[in-house]
């Protein structure tokens, strides 16, 4: 049974509030962490440190910036809670979405999906985005 994409390119879908501000955290914490390859060596603490400083920076930064974070679905917290829609609850490979826009008011809208998957083409289809948060 195909999925219904409907609503993946309109209003969106209201997230818990602070959703977007936590994964905004955690992308800024990933990009600035040290290679784990590195646990071994002497300054591994400084080069900790100096990543927990530029993450800092970075957060406040984008923070400022207000743009959305988009993110892969599986990543979305609340995406299996009952009343979600099908293209944020159903796995990518089934018709969901394979990436997921967040904006700062907590709307999510779908980002990407595969493309046909009956027959096997696995192409990636970015979504406009559609939602304005207010300003």
């Amino acid at each position: 049974m195909p999925v219904d994409r409907g609503g993946a390119g309109g209003a969106g879908y209201q997230l818990a509030p602070g959703t977007w501000r936590e994964l905004l955290r955690d992308d800024c914490d990933r990009q600035c962490r040290p290679d784990a390859r590195l646990l071994g060596e002497p300054d591994f603490k400084e080069l900790k440190a100096a990543g927990a400083a530029r993450s800092a920076q970075m957060f406040g930064e984008r923070l400022a910036a207000g743009d959305p974070i988009t993110v892969a679905a599986s990543n979305v917290p609340g995406r299996n809670i009952k009343g979600a829609p099908d293209w944020l609850r159903v796995s990518a490979i089934y018709g969901g979405a394979s990436m997921v826009r967040i904006h700062r008011d907590d709307i999510a809208e779908a980002a990407e999906f595969f493309g046909d998957m009956s027959g096997q083409v696995w192409e990636r289809i970015p979504v406009p985005a559609q939602h304005r948060p207010d300003v």
